[in-house]
């Protein structure tokens, strides 16, 4: 049996300096929404926003952008810069401990420009972030990746069309962390 098949994603370990953590956070505006998973409504287990131009539905909500604030505004043109891509949005996800998370999904939905790679960077605690494919059976070791303050994980064009990410919560007392994920919209 050959290896299996690896994601289309690449990390960039300490892309950005683990320092801007406190100058997001008192930037960005929060909010624990309800979302629809299964047809119930549910409280996100996490906090969220979105910043940029263009709104953005998923779990049957809509988000519509705020302007971009002037870290996150900086953070994006690094990224835009490094990757050579523009992006028009930015979903912020705050984890606030362990029991916060996401659960196995991609981000296909018909707003985001599946051309272009999706970027996130992580400030605060280390987490796991997981992948597998769609349809695919149990995760081996080999789809977790352990993501710290300022690396950059770059989900390329094809990741969200064949395979499905996690946050998992934890059980493990881990502190605070902050995801800053941008993102093209069609059109």
């Amino acid at each position: 049996m050959g290896n299996p098949p690896l994601p289309p994603l690449r990390i960039i370990p300490g892309f950005l300096g683990v320092h801007w953590l406190g100058a997001l956070l008192e930037e960005v505006d929060l909010a624990q929404r309800e979302i629809t998973i299964y047809g119930k409504q549910v409280l996100q287990p996490r906090l969220t926003a979105l910043y940029g131009s263009g709104a953005y539905r998923y779990s049957g909500q809509t988000l519509v952008a705020k302007p971009f604030p002037e870290t996150m505004q900086g953070l994006r043109e690094r990224v835009q810069e490094r990757l050579g891509v523009v992006y028009d949005i930015c979903l912020v996800n705050y984890y606030r401990d362990g029991r916060d998370g996401v659960g196995w999904h991609a981000d296909d939905e018909r707003e985001i420009d599946q051309t272009r790679p999706i970027a996130s960077l992580s400030f605060g605690a280390v987490r796991s972030f997981q992948v597998r494919e769609k349809g695919g059976g149990e995760i081996s070791a080999s789809s977790t990746y352990r993501l710290g303050g300022g690396d950059l994980l770059v989900m390329d064009p094809g990741m969200q069309g064949g395979w499905l990410h996690s946050i998992p919560k934890t059980a493990k007392p881990v502190g605070p962390r902050l995801n800053l994920t941008f993102r093209g919209l069609v059109g």
